[in-house]
């Protein structure tokens, strides 16, 4: 799924969101990885889903119609509703709302405006304008918006900003078209904002820090104006989109829009079909496509319409979805120079080949050791050695099962969702660094560092980190931190929420770091009556 994700992004440009509820399954597992072809398998709902993701992406890319672009703005009142806009209009106060969010106190329904639904698919730019209040010595507010009905987290962020001089987050973000639900909020831990006294009151606006409280609720802050708990007041959210991206750059050498026959979309549907398939296409694949077109045209089917079909079949092919190797007419004990391109690039790039590696295989000389040489510190140096970087440990460390036994709340009443994310991001980006730093393999038993933000390093109780950007620190010896093995996110595979199961971590370091499956326990001895 991740590794369909990256190629069709590479290909045509477009960003599928494969793990949204309309996307594609999850992939089967084989000790934590994704990637074993001989545990997966492709069903009919599989081809289903695959056909419709062929279908929109291409819809995506090539557009029938310029799609409608929306800019719009709701301020404060729009987003708590509640005080009446033309009266505090004629007071001169309209402009100096804002929303005041408690620790753990949300924002729903946060679309781009009344009826706004977004129009097309595609990326689209947020802005909003907050403060984020810190007491003294507490955590920072923590800025989230979530995708209810996407049950996707589209950005999150600790914001530190003076009420009087809010901050502009932006992000950028792919979304389906249609009405969804969004959720804004303060994703801390701290008072509930649920007594009346805590939540405010819609009959009466918030303006600051000062003013919007009655005397009976809540105080935000002490005598001297500091914060008493870490929380944001927003002032607007913006929505622009769909933003254009690099589809029509990457899909114009592939369109054919006009033309009488089949043979007239000959050159660019085999170059689609070469793209895809990561090799020369044979004539007898060339032959059925045009074949399809035809069928198509034959059924009144327009020659634009007919040639979008032929698009998806290649889409659907198992020479696009798979990554074949051999051919059973000629067995060989060896990958040919395409399929060793698939291979790399699929490995540490987890999408298709670049026309750098392409190249290579194009003039047969790909398996030599110095071009592959080449190739190979040419890919560790690009940016997408990351989506390795990320990936491998997360499978490799069954970092998925993360979360899967939570603290229990009571013992652990700090414990969120945002320190889970953090303690899972440890482990990957302390892989980053060994490989980057071509460092002992030994560091993941023991090493003298390890890559915190500031949410991380609260929760290990160690100082110097004020930032959520992950970063490198220097570990004391009082810190027993070293390595992976003391990480946050794999002490919690062995844990059931409330105690350690040391069982259950052996399984683990049996399994990950030894790569032996421990054997079954033994049968229960059957006791027979006297």
């Amino acid at each position: 799924r991740e590794e369909y994700v990256h190629t069709i992004e590479d290909l045509l440009g477009v960003h599928y969101d494969a793990q949204d509820p309309n996307g594609l399954g999850e992939d089967a597992q084989w000790h934590g990885f994704e990637r074993i072809g001989s545990v997966m398998s492709l069903s009919p709902s599989h081809v289903e889903k695959l056909f419709a993701a062929a279908e929109t992406i291409l819809s995506e890319a090539w557009p029938t119609a310029q799609p409608e672009r929306i800019s719009t703005r709701k301020d404060a009142i729009d987003l708590r509703g509640g005080p009446d806009r033309a009266k505090l209009t004629a007071q001169g106060l309209a402009d100096k709302v804002r929303v005041d969010l408690w620790p753990g106190s949300e924002l729903q329904g946060g679309r781009p405006g009344p009826g706004k639904a977004l129009p097309a698919p595609g990326n689209y730019k947020v802005r909003i304008q907050l403060s984020g209040l810190q007491p003294s010595g507490g955590r920072a507010p923590h800025l989230a918006v979530y995708a209810v009905d996407l049950d996707r987290m589209l950005f999150e962020q600790d914001v530190v900003a003076p009420e009087d001089a809010p901050t502009v987050i932006e992000f950028t973000t792919h979304l389906p078209p249609g009405n969804h639900n969004y959720r804004v909020s303060n994703e801390v831990p701290g008072p509930s904002n649920l007594p009346r006294s805590g939540r405010a009151d819609p009959r009466i606006p918030f303006l600051s820090i000062r003013d919007g409280r009655r005397p009976w609720q809540m105080k935000l802050t002490d005598e001297k104006g500091q914060p008493l708990w870490p929380f944001l007041i927003i002032d607007w959210i913006e929505w622009e989109g769909p933003i254009p991206g690099d589809q029509a750059a990457k899909i114009t050498p592939f369109v054919a829009s006009q033309g009488k026959s089949p043979e007239d979309a000959g050159a660019p549907l085999e170059r689609f079909t070469e793209k895809a398939f990561r090799r020369p296409v044979r004539p007898e694949e060339m032959k059925r496509l045009l074949a399809l077109m035809q069928a198509e045209m034959d059924s009144s089917e327009t020659f634009e319409a007919a040639y979008r079909t032929a698009m998806i079949a290649v889409l659907c092919s198992k020479d696009f979805l798979y990554l074949v190797e051999g051919s059973p007419s000629e067995p060989s004990d060896t990958v040919n120079d395409w399929e060793l391109a698939s291979r790399l690039s699929y490995f540490l790039w987890s999408t298709m080949p670049d026309e750098a590696l392409l190249s290579s295989a194009r003039q047969g000389n790909l398996h030599e050791r110095e071009v592959l040489r080449g190739h190979l510190q040419r890919m560790l140096a690009d940016a997408k050695i990351q989506r390795f970087t990320s990936a491998f440990p997360r499978q490799w460390l069954q970092l998925h099962n993360v979360g899967m036994f939570p603290p229990d709340k009571k013992l652990y009443p700090d414990y969120d969702a945002y320190l889970e994310k953090s303690m899972i991001n440890e482990a990957t980006e302390f892989f980053r660094a060994v490989l980057k730093e071509e460092r002992s393999l030994r560091e993941f038993l023991n090493s003298d560092w390890t890559m915190l933000n500031a949410r991380l390093a609260e929760h290990y109780q160690i100082s110097g980190v004020t930032t959520d950007r992950f970063q490198r620190v220097a570990l004391r010896n009082g810190d027993h931190r070293g390595g992976l093995l003391t990480q946050a996110a794999i002490l919690s595979l062995s844990s059931d929420g409330t105690r350690h199961r040391p069982v259950h971590r052996g399984k683990w370091i049996m399994e990950s770091i030894f790569g032996k499956s421990p054997p079954p326990p033994p049968a229960r001895a059957r006791r027979s009556h006297p």
